[in-house]
């Protein structure tokens, strides 16, 4: 069985940070890519025209619709981005780890940083994601190694609890009917 980073045109060297912290090449190059990938989508949608249309047709679409925004389009386009980033993901991810039936859990853990920094601000993944990691490895070194995939959910509860809009969203108003 070939792995796919045996058909890369690189090795995966180990590179010291400081002390006995190590990078892998790999991981130096996935990190990158989600920067640069999360640089330009957070580019699109505050800078360009088609930003504005895709946080209109999610914040209110039939008010895009009517105001001559295709949302059918808008919404295919939104989740091309979508897939796009989670291909990269795997991709990544499938250079460190065989793919096995349960790696579907890092897709649902990867839930977590998003709806801690916030559903409404793309930014608030950052911190949000910097949060679920640091918990993560805490609880690894801790606790059990098998908390990992725990760890995000339960953080995900307790930042729920505290600002059910996430960190960095906006504050939304429950009407009832």
């Amino acid at each position: 069985m070939r792995y796919p980073a045996s058909l890369l045109p690189f090795k995966d060297t180990p590179i010291p940070i400081w002390g006995n912290a190590v990078i892998s090449t790999f991981d130096l190059a996935a990190i990158g890519a989600a920067l640069v990938f999360f640089v330009v989508l957070v580019a699109l949608l505050q800078r360009t025209a088609l930003g504005v249309r895709m946080r209109a047709a999610a914040e209110n679409p039939r008010l895009a619709a009517a105001s001559g925004i295709n949302i059918h389009r808008v919404i295919a386009l939104s989740w091309g981005l979508a897939c796009f980033g989670a291909t990269l993901g795997a991709l990544f991810y499938s250079t460190r780890v065989n793919l096995e039936p349960d790696s579907w859990l890092v897709g649902l853990r990867a839930f977590a940083p998003a709806l801690i920094g916030g559903m409404t601000s793309p930014l608030g993944v950052l911190p949000g994601a910097l949060i679920v990691a640091l918990v993560e490895v805490l609880a690894a070194q801790y606790l059990d190694p098998i908390m990992v995939n725990s760890a995000a959910f339960i953080v995900l509860l307790a930042a729920l609890w505290i600002r059910p809009w996430g960190l960095f969203g906006t504050r939304e108003e429950v009407v009832r009917v």
